[in-house]
């Protein structure tokens, strides 16, 4: 059996990462990506509401992926599989 290759992501590039995502938030207006998750997050907890236009508006606005989920995980919470036997 081949062994399965393990991509390994040099620590310069995880350095990178931070430093851009550290200016990224430096050059952003705080406030409306701050009001842009909020939207976002209110709408999710209502039932059935379209999500879309609010996650377009928290993009617009430079909000991180891990803001948006972590925003939409304080509403949704962490889907947990059930083990199946």
């Amino acid at each position: 059996e081949e062994p399965i290759e393990i991509l390994r992501i040099p620590p310069e590039a995880e350095e990178e990462q931070i430093r851009r995502l550290k200016d990224l938030r430096r050059r952003r207006d705080n406030r409306a990506c701050v009001q842009a998750l909020k939207n976002l997050q209110n709408s999710a907890r209502i039932k059935g509401k379209n999500l879309m236009p609010d996650l377009f508006e928290a993009v617009k606005n430079w909000a991180t992926i891990g803001e948006i989920s972590s925003v939409l995980e304080e509403v949704f919470g962490t889907y947990q599989e059930v083990p199946v036997f």
